[in-house]
C-alpha cells in the first residue's frame, strides 16, 4: 500500500485553502445539499480512477472538517502510498448534507496534488 506517512502540510496553509475553495464552490450555502433531510446519513468511497501516488489527504479531510466534523474517514492508503486503478483510497461516513457540500473541493484538491505528485 505505499511508503509510511509523509509529513503533514501546514495547518494554517492548508485551512486557507480549503476555505478559499468552499467559498468559492459552495458560497453562502449548497442548495442542493440543503434539499435533503437533516438527519439523513450516507457512506461513500472514493477510488482510484488509474495508478498514482496519493497526496492531498490533509486538505481533503480539512474539507470535510469545514461542512461536518461528524464525517469519518477511514483512509485505506497512506499519503505518499500508491494506488492501482480501482483501489479503494478511503471511505467516509456521516452526514449527507456535509458529504455532498465538500465532495467536489475535497476530490479536487485530492486529483490535483495526487497529479502533481506522481508526476
Amino acid at each position: 500500500m505505499g511508503k509510511p506517512e509523509q509529513p503533514a502540510a501546514p495547518a494554517e496553509a492548508v485551512r486557507d485553502d480549503v476555505h478559499r475553495a468552499l467559498r468559492e464552490d459552495v458560497g453562502a450555502g449548497d442548495v442542493s445539499a440543503g434539499l435533503l433531510p437533516v438527519d439523513a446519513h450516507a457512506a461513500a468511497v472514493v477510488v482510484a480512477r488509474e495508478e498514482c501516488v496519493l497526496c492531498g489527504r490533509d486538505w481533503f479531510e480539512e474539507v470535510f472538517r469545514a461542512c461536518d466534523e461528524r464525517i469519518v474517514i477511514r483512509w485505506r492508503v497512506a499519503e505518499g502510498g500508491k494506488t492501482t486503478a480501482g483501489e479503494t483510497i478511503c471511505e467516509l461516513e456521516g452526514p449527507v448534507r456535509g458529504l455532498l457540500s465538500g465532495e467536489r473541493s475535497a476530490l479536487n484538491f485530492l486529483q490535483l496534488l495526487s497529479a502533481v505528485a506522481t508526476q
